[in-house]
């Protein structure tokens, strides 16, 4: 039976499932064996007797791989600058009518407390977001957390040590901490759930200037779960990204500043390193497109007959390929000038434990009778 399950499961929409999705399916049927109540004395993934069956589901992922029916597992994107303007240009994003201010203070929360978008969105409460000031007089929030996926409470969880905040930034019409205290002053106070359904602007009733411009009703899971989603189309983006993108978004921005993997873990609440790795490994899509353009930018040069890359390129990959180019050849540039000098042996630099990677070296060697 298990060696005819791994063969024929499939997805709800009846497509075949990933290898990590089936690895997952067959490691969460061996827990359940081996767990309270029916501590079965076996494993379906190591004991021999499964073999036929592990076998099976083996040759069925390669088969799949082979007809391209499956493909390696799909990381969430990071949102790309060009897609976060397109956002706030559609109204998607801002802070100037109900909806988009509810999604603006939606997205900021999971950007800047690193939370998954399907975790408590529906049960958060507003108490859960403290304003609090620093010495100075800057504000900031912090996030009450609830249970997790990465620690879900219990005696055998480890302490949650994600400490993360969202400061002000004061005079910056896309402020964070702005954006909430507006989002929570114009919640209707009948409602104890974070998250409201926002009136429509467009109604001759709503006028900006109101106290209240959300209604007596919380958004629903399911609706919070596809909030992004659902921006993204209305902003009519190529891409169609989904609230776990905005988390990959943190990790990415954070690592790409330099900061350190405990750093990291301390905003987005991850519990190991291997999990930060798996997000910044990857390329961003603007650099995916920076290497694209830095090929074409060496086909350009082997065929000069041919149009400039700015004639044939979107608008962006053409800006991306000059900038790219324009950066090689400052850095070529600055390479060249460094390397050009005269030495006196009495004051030659000691390159005695150098490491050079494509160099060329000229030397022109005079005699001198001093």
């Amino acid at each position: 039976m298990l060696q005819r399950f791994n063969v024929e499961a499939r997805s709800l929409e009846r497509k075949s499932n990933s290898r990590n999705s089936m690895k997952a399916i067959r490691s969460g049927l061996d827990r359940f064996l081996s767990g309270s109540p029916q501590r079965k004395p076996f494993s379906i993934i190591r004991d021999k007797a499964f073999k036929p069956a592990n076998e099976a589901l083996d040759a069925s992922l390669k088969d799949l791989a082979r007809h391209g029916l499956i493909s390696s597992t799909k990381h969430k994107r990071p949102i790309s600058n060009e897609d976060l303007e397109a956002l706030y240009a559609a109204n998607q994003l801002g802070v100037n009518t109900p909806g988009s201010l509810v999604n603006t203070a939606w997205f900021y929360t999971i950007l800047y407390f690193g939370k998954r978008g399907r975790e408590n969105q529906r049960a958060m409460k507003p108490s859960d977001l403290q304003l609090k000031t620093t010495t100075s007089g800057l504000k900031y929030f912090v996030l009450r957390e609830r249970a997790t996926k990465n620690h879900p409470g219990g005696v055998s969880d480890n302490e949650d040590e994600s400490q993360s905040v969202m400061m002000a930034w004061p005079g910056n019409p896309r402020c964070p901490v702005a954006c909430l205290e507006k989002y929570l002053a114009k919640r209707d106070p009948r409602c104890d759930a974070l998250w409201q359904k926002p009136k429509n602007h467009n109604a001759s009733s709503f006028h900006s200037a109101d106290e209240v411009w959300f209604c007596n009703a919380p958004m629903g899971k399911h609706k919070l779960e596809n909030l992004l989603t659902e921006m993204c189309k209305t902003a009519g983006l190529a891409h169609i990204y989904t609230p776990h993108c905005i988390r990959a978004t943190s990790v990415t921005v954070l690592k790409a500043a330099g900061l350190e993997n405990r750093r990291v873990k301390s905003v987005t609440g991850h519990a190991s390193d291997e999990s930060i790795e798996s997000y910044s490994a990857r390329p961003t899509i603007d650099q995916q497109f920076e290497s694209s353009a830095i090929v074409s930018r060496f086909l350009t040069k082997q065929n000069p007959d041919q149009p400039s890359l700015a004639a044939v390129s979107p608008q962006a990959i053409s800006s991306l390929a000059e900038t790219s180019s324009t950066a090689i050849q400052q850095r070529n540039q600055q390479v060249y000038q460094q390397s050009n000098f005269n030495v006196h042996p009495s004051s030659a630099p000691d390159f005695t434990h150098s490491v050079f990677h494509g160099c060329n070296f000229y030397f022109s060697p005079t005699r001198s009778d001093n």
